[in-house]
């Protein structure tokens, strides 16, 4: 299978908070229990027991590996069920410059590590 992705996702310790931002006014804050498989400084791979729309927008605090809370926006693009729940993959379509560079030093450390 060819890989399409433009950045190496990596496999880390991260939670997420986050709230739907495209409908409507009101929004509801909501906790998502869910476990990040993989993310890169461009998406974010995740499984939640939740059923999310594919499309949907996200608002989302991600809590990372350094304690570090990044302000991101996410967009779903992928779903697939699970025996345990639903596997997403999702797009960032509004993080930070900075808080990008952070996911990208990850990566170049982890690489020198298995070097």
């Amino acid at each position: 299978m060819d890989e399409k992705r433009r950045f190496k996702r990596l496999d880390l310790d991260v939670k997420i908070e986050t709230s739907r931002i495209d409908e409507g006014p009101a929004t509801t804050v909501r906790f998502l229990d869910v476990k990040v498989t993989d993310i890169s400084r461009e998406g974010i791979g995740f499984v939640s027991p939740e059923k999310m729309e594919v499309g949907a927008i996200y608002n989302a605090e991600l809590t990372i590996w350094t304690k570090e809370v990044l302000h991101t926006i996410f967009k779903v693009v992928r779903e697939k069920e699970t025996a345990g729940g639903y596997t997403y993959g999702a797009i960032f379509v509004g993080m930070n410059e900075s808080d990008a560079l952070k996911i990208q030093i990850y990566e170049m450390l982890e690489e020198r590590d298995k070097a």
